[in-house]
């Protein structure tokens, strides 16, 4: 198969395989894409077909930063599970930060009446 982004263009070995009742798509060499999924903002796929056409496929990377950090930390933080506490990798994952907006007061003409006036 033939991977494209703005930042990596490659052949990649594609192999279908079962894991745990699964069936994951194994692609090599996965740091290319490990590459192009952190710094590109779309990846593209093209896969041979029986027929000798191409099946080509483009996904948006929009948000696939974070998730494949997130990913990454849950599976060392799966890991470091099973040593003692003071083995432990990395830190858990902090709690993301809420968004909070200021309540802003209406804007009054100047000189205005002290009254609420609606109109």
């Amino acid at each position: 198969m033939l991977m494209n982004s703005p930042s990596v263009s490659t052949a990649l070995t594609m192999k279908c395989t079962s894991i745990g009742g699964n069936v994951f798509q194994i692609l090599t060499p996965f740091d290319a894409v490990f590459k192009a999924i952190q710094a590109g903002d779309s990846i593209g796929f093209a896969v041979a077909l029986q027929s000798g056409a191409f099946a080509v496929t483009r996904f948006s990377l929009l948000g696939a930063k974070p998730a494949v950090d997130r990913v990454l930390n849950e599976a060392a933080l799966g890991k470091s599970k099973s040593q003692k506490p003071e083995q432990r990798l990395t830190p858990p994952m902090p709690v993301p930060p809420t968004q909070t907006v200021p309540k802003i007061a209406p804007k009054t003409a100047p000189n205005s009446p002290s009254k609420d006036i609606s109109i």
